[in-house]
């Protein structure tokens, strides 16, 4: 073994009484390694659920406070804010679980136009948690990981209640790991990288009657992590600094679903829906010394049921939001949170 990512096989012959020659007939590199490559997988995971929490409260906060009041606001500039806190479980060949909350605030106009209207937001999205990774073995690993970055969405609406909305942002994730592949020993690494991401949406909004709607819709998410380079540094039995490359890691993943929304009284509203989700590729890679390690992957389907309560007073300055996502499938877990809008 060689450090604890290179495994080697012998030939041993004799060459008199008292000597032995071994020769090297083979090398692989560890499955344990894997443990390694988790991180990024649960990286990906993470930057995908602020891609989520835009394309949800997000984008409710701002179109609600970039409308303003029709009749008496300027319509200016607006600030807004959503958060949410999470905890997702994804299945990836091993599984890794993460915990964390994401932020985002933007400032947001909502222009009016003959037969539609168009939404235009910047923002800034910031995202911290802790994951947990484990393989079939039970190798564990662990670590922290955070992202920073700035952004813009934006959305069009005619009368009619067809919609389609775009966002676009990207910044630097930050990201540890620390570990034990085999007993005596412990692995490791810190790291940092840019990412990318964006999303497209098309839907239809209609009124089933004068108190619900339904909300129809199509979404594409996109994010991308670029590759890098780490030092793995192994202390106790079989101490070594071994440099891994890191694969790019994107993500593709559609949406389908819809949301019912219930109008309680002039003050507030209800809201659920449901979606079905698909990853198409989300594979983590990562080699050493020209081996490649084994490769996590958060390709697979998904459910979603989202349940909240809106309460929007009209000629407020502030707004107020709860809501709760439950996920089943490849990706397991929740998001949450109570978002708070205000306009100056």
């Amino acid at each position: 073994m060689h450090g604890v990512s290179l495994l080697y096989g012998f030939d041993l012959m004799k060459r008199s009484s008292d000597e032995l020659i071994a020769t090297v007939t083979r090398a692989a590199i560890s499955e344990q390694t894997k443990s390694f490559v988790e991180t990024r997988a649960g990286a990906t995971s993470f930057i995908n659920g602020g891609a989520d929490l835009l394309a949800g409260a997000g984008m409710t906060s701002a179109k609600k406070e970039g409308s303003g009041d029709k009749d008496k606001d300027a319509r200016g500039y607006h600030l807004w804010a959503a958060m949410e806190q999470s905890g997702m479980t994804v299945k990836s060949g091993s599984y890794s679980d993460t915990q964390g909350y994401g932020f985002a605030v933007g400032w947001t106009r909502e222009l009016g136009r003959k037969g539609h209207t168009l939404l235009f937001s910047p923002f800034v999205e910031y995202g911290r948690g802790k994951y947990d990774s484990y393989l079939d073995d039970g190798v564990h690993g662990s670590g922290k990981i955070s992202y920073l970055g700035v952004g813009v969405m934006g959305r069009v609406e005619n009368a009619q209640g067809l919609w389609a909305e775009a966002a676009l942002h990207g910044g630097k994730t930050r990201s540890d790991y620390s570990g034990s592949l085999y007993t005596g020993t412990s692995s490791h690494y810190d790291s940092s990288n840019a990412y990318y991401a964006a999303h497209l949406g098309i839907g239809k909004e209609m009124k089933t009657n004068e108190k619900d709607r339904l909300n129809t819709y199509l979404r594409y998410f996109w994010s991308y992590q670029s590759g890098m380079q780490a030092k793995i540094h192994t202390g106790g039995r079989n101490a070594s600094v071994d440099e891994y490359d890191f694969g790019a890691v994107s993500s593709n993943r559609v949406r389908l679903g819809f949301t019912y929304t219930h109008k309680d009284s002039d003050k507030s509203e209800i809201f659920a829906g449901l979606a079905w989700e698909y990853e198409l590729s989300g594979k983590a890679t990562a080699s050493y010394q020209g081996y490649e390690t084994p490769s996590p992957s958060l390709r697979g389907g998904s459910g979603m049921l989202e349940v909240g309560y809106r309460f929007a007073p009209k000629d407020s300055r502030f707004s107020y939001d709860l809501r709760f996502t439950g996920w089943q499938g490849k990706r397991q877990g929740y998001s949450g949170g109570a978002h708070v809008n205000w306009a100056f």
